[in-house]
């Protein structure tokens, strides 16, 4: 008998080169300083260490990731950095299942070990696995608040949410999000009013999710934490610079599927012409209203691969354009997405829109956007979805490296 030639014997042998893979680059990230934000966010945790409870000056976020770390560091009687990133990997190990049982629900008859290596080696996601911020645990708790409500769990998908709210406030667009496709499957499932009302009910704990955030906002005085910051991250002011730049690094990272989905674009603008439209109002959109003019997009640009694709494109017409038609092709693409719900496409508007009322141009912000498309899309050819893991895997990888060891930063 062939070594690996059972799906069994595949499976565990992919599994142990995986485990190898992530010890490989947890032993790389727990040694070495801080690196960007992470200077911010460890020393929150030292605060919290020493006993001093007010959150830092310039701290966007409600510190509840930061006391879960601290919590740990107090634990094993350690500041370590390396422990803080533990932290941060238990919590992507997290993320696994939850992705996972996103697919059972929406997938049961298929395997979901692909999308969801998809999902751990997305290589905007996998760096941040092993570094103290907050957006892997944000991801983590979105991700089991949908499973939860996908699963009939509506208590704990509420709790989910809630815990959310602590990591990252704006989480409440998501949490809003959940509620609505609960809301449409209620109304799908039960064709009376009075059905409809008694299974209304499971929407309470995301209503009271949204009572708690209104409620922190009106003391808070503004959604970010600190009033410090409030000024490079502005309430609800619209932005296109997060839209474009979204779209475009769609465009380039799900390019394999952009191969299948842009030819099905251009067979179906004969039946139904009003698709027309998306080129046409995102690429007006893109040519009055994108700019790059935060002022923390316009420095390091040696350092931070992000700042330099995007002062290289205001300064660069042809630049522009390039980037501006992948961006408007991505749109397009994106139109064709097969959706295992006929619900989830609404996760594509409700993107956009989220991103759009952040000032800040930062692929950070696009992590639960893509996570979720990941999560309830159908697959297509599975070649390609192999072959766009396998181009992944090297780049995730490559980031996590560069990242810290300080060679650059996405």
């Amino acid at each position: 008998m062939q070594p690996f030639s059972s799906p069994a014997s595949r499976r565990q042998a992919l599994t142990v080169a995986l485990g190898v893979l992530l010890c490989a680059a947890a032993a790389i990230a727990v040694h070495g300083m801080p690196v960007v934000d992470e200077w911010a966010h460890f020393h929150q945790v030292k605060q919290f260490l020493q006993g001093h409870y007010t959150p830092i000056d310039g701290l966007t976020t409600i510190p509840g990731y930061h006391a879960v770390v601290a919590l740990v560091e107090r634990a094993f009687d350690s500041e370590s950095l390396g422990l803080a990133r533990s932290v941060t990997m238990a919590f992507a190990l997290l993320a696994v299942p939850a992705f996972s049982g996103i697919r059972r629900a929406v997938a049961p008859a298929e395997d979901p070990t692909l999308p969801t290596l998809q999902f751990l080696f997305f290589p905007l996601f996998f760096p941040f696995c092993f570094l103290v911020y907050t957006d892997v645990p944000s991801v983590a708790l979105v991700l089991w608040a949908l499973r939860c409500s996908l699963t009939g769990h509506h208590r704990a998908a509420g709790l989910f949410g809630l815990l959310s709210l602590l990591v990252r406030q704006n989480n409440i667009v998501w949490i809003g999000f959940i509620a609505l496709l609960q809301a449409l499957e209620i109304r799908a499932r039960h064709p009376t009013r009075e059905a409809r009302l008694r299974a209304s009910r499971s929407l309470i704990p995301h209503a009271l999710n949204a009572v708690a955030f209104a409620g922190y906002w009106v003391w808070n005085g503004s959604i970010s934490m600190s009033r410090v910051a409030t000024e490079m991250h502005p309430d609800l002011t619209l932005h296109a610079g997060n839209l474009f730049f979204m779209l475009f690094l769609a465009g380039v990272f799900l390019s394999p599927l952009m191969v299948l989905w842009l030819p099905n674009y251009l067979r179906a603008v004969p039946s139904r012409p009003w698709l027309l439209a998306i080129p046409v109002a995102f690429g007006a959109l893109y040519a009055v209203a994108f700019v790059v003019d935060h002022v923390a997009n316009l420095f390091g640009m040696d350092y931070y691969l992000r700042n330099f694709i995007l002062v290289y494109v205001s300064e660069h017409r042809v630049a522009s354009v390039g980037f501006g038609v992948t961006a408007v092709a991505a749109a397009c693409a994106l139109s064709q997405v097969r959706w295992q719900r006929t619900s989830f496409a609404l996760l594509l508007p409700v993107s956009m829109v989220f991103v759009s009322f952040l000032w800040l141009i930062e692929q950070r912000y696009y992590l639960i956007p893509l996570a979720l498309l990941l999560a309830l899309r159908v697959l297509e050819d599975r070649r390609v979805e192999r072959i766009m893991l396998g181009l992944w895997i090297p780049v995730a990888l490559a980031f996590l490296y560069g990242m810290v060891t300080r060679e650059f930063f996405l």
